[in-house]
């Protein structure tokens, strides 16, 4: 292979990069949430219905994007985009109480977005990540990297699909880490425990 066809494999664009064998180096995992959350990958919260999980998740994601610890544990401030597909008018009753117990006077990078959106559809996956870079360009503005995007919930935001059915879920979940891989940040997701997809 000639100099000059080297040049052309190389530069190609690509999403998958080489890692030369002098150059490979391990790094431990970091963490958006101290033994809890990674720094980036895919993490979920599940239970029973009304058992309080978007409580919970939304309660965490709001302390990361104002620098709290969460559940004891150190936490990265950084920005968090919150998909509130099932009950967003709840979420943002939430928020407001959040927000009136724990008063803030410096930025919280934390956007809501409270519609449906349909990660089984191409057009509507690209219209999200077009928010979501919206959203990210706020961050930077404020000085904060992205630290994850939530799908509350899951179900929500695959309409059609079965929870049943693993070549649903396993689609919509490639879909989910595509927006990790996108943004380089952790996924998170509300989903019923297993035994409450199936009543």
């Amino acid at each position: 292979m000639t100099e000059q066809s080297n040049l052309v494999v190389f530069q190609r664009r690509t999403r998958y990069r080489l890692e030369r064998f002098d150059d490979i180096k391990f790094s431990t995992q970091s963490y958006l949430v101290k033994d809890l959350l990674p720094r980036r990958g895919l993490a979920f919260y599940s239970g029973q219905s009304k058992a309080g999980k978007t409580f919970v998740c939304l309660d965490h994601c709001l302390k990361i994007a104002s620098g709290a610890k969460v559940m004891g544990r150190k936490a990265k401030h950084m920005g968090i985009v919150y998909v509130a597909a099932e009950d967003p008018d709840g979420v943002r009753m939430r928020i407001d109480g959040w927000r009136q117990k724990y008063p803030r006077g410096s930025t919280t990078p934390f956007i809501l977005i409270g519609q449906r959106v349909d990660l089984m559809d191409d057009a509507s996956v690209d219209d999200l990540k077009g928010a979501i870079r919206d959203a990210v360009a706020q961050f930077d503005d404020d000085g904060f990297a992205l630290g994850a995007i939530v799908f509350d919930t899951l179900a929500q935001c695959i309409p059609g699909a079965d929870e049943n059915s693993s070549g649903d879920m396993g689609r919509a979940l490639q879909v989910v880490q595509d927006f990790g891989d996108t943004f380089n940040t952790c996924l998170l997701y509300t989903s019923p425990s297993p035994r409450d997809r199936q009543k």
